[in-house]
């Protein structure tokens, strides 16, 4: 039962934009300048909402609160270049709230991307948010989830404008031939034998790890199936880094030493067998040479947007 009564449109005011709130500033530039005194501003008129939020005993935790900002395209690139993701020109972020278990995490991750992928778009990769839990309180410290930023590429310009035009576009991330097939045989062991792990091998001076090639392999075999685990990671009796980092419901192990340029395997294990593939690349140009020259020969016979070389591989005479 509501006690008001709506009030007649005048103005700026409309019924429809009615929402319940305990403490809400707005502070705008009207002419869409991006302005860091304005960011600055907002956060001292936060500061002076303190008296609208519950508090804790402890003095720390609290209800929530926090500003709506604009997209900051820029700073976002920046952070994603920095954690070795590439972003398309339409791309979406956002943060995630995951289990502190890294099984459950593993699980929420893997169910969000396939929605993502189910939505026609690409998850670029997973970055872990910078936290202070210094700052929270006692009772907020219980409940503090692992939060991580997901981004996410939309491809559905580029797929509408290739088929407006019938014209074909492939979207591979890798054209090294060995590094495609890797992705497709992989991909198809995975459906027989659950428990795999990945290795990412490159030089000592690459800064970002995983390699972008080491993170597709490990998201597309989670879609498949996620590795199972006899230890959870949880449990792990020692550091729980030694164990690797869990992308897409699979553990990563990046190796940065000299003498490496860019190699990517997968290990697969059953009682009494094991199943090894692995790309090796050189400094060298002429690996991606037979995948370019083949993407070339393909795209020609392609409409709209096809992702990754390895679709069109089976269509491949010999």
């Amino acid at each position: 039962m509501s006690n008001t009564q709506p009030i007649p449109g005048r103005g700026l005011y409309r019924d429809e934009f009615e929402r319940d709130s305990c403490g809400f500033g707005l502070i705008a530039n009207l002419d869409d300048h991006a302005s860091h005194w304005l960011v600055e501003t907002a956060i001292t008129a936060l500061s002076r909402l303190t008296h609208r939020g519950a508090v804790a005993e402890d003095g720390k935790t609290g209800d929530g609160c926090g500003l709506l900002l604009k997209k900051p395209v820029g700073f976002l690139r920046r952070v994603a270049q920095e954690s070795g993701l590439e972003l398309s020109d339409r791309f979406a972020a956002g943060i995630v709230f995951l289990s502190r278990f890294d099984e459950q995490a593993d699980r929420a991750r893997m169910a969000l991307e396939q929605q993502v992928e189910r939505a026609g778009l690409r998850v670029a990769g997973w970055r872990v948010m910078p936290t202070n839990p210094e700052a929270c309180g006692e009772e907020a410290l219980r409940s503090l989830p692992r939060m991580e930023m997901l981004f996410v590429n939309c491809l559905e310009e580029i797929d509408e404008a290739a088929k407006k035009g019938g014209l074909g576009v492939l979207a591979a991330g890798n054209l090294a031939l060995t590094a495609v097939l890797l992705l497709k045989f992989a991909t198809m062991a995975a459906r027989y034998i659950p428990q795999y792990e990945v290795i990412d091998y490159a030089g000592a001076a690459k800064p970002d790890a995983p390699s972008g090639t080491a993170r597709e392999l490990a998201y597309r075999l989670g879609r498949v199936r996620p590795s199972e685990l006899v230890v959870p990671i949880d449990q792990t009796i020692g550091p729980q880094q030694s164990r690797g980092a869990s992308l897409g419901g699979c553990q990563v192990h990046s190796v940065r030493l000299p003498g490496y340029v860019a190699s990517a395997e997968v290990i697969f294990g059953q009682p009494d067998m094991q199943l090894s593939m692995r790309h090796d690349a050189g400094a060298g140009a002429q690996p991606y040479i037979d995948g370019t020259l083949l993407a070339i020969r393909k795209v020609g016979g392609l409409k709209g947007l096809v992702r990754g070389l390895d679709a069109v591989l089976d269509e491949e005479k010999i």
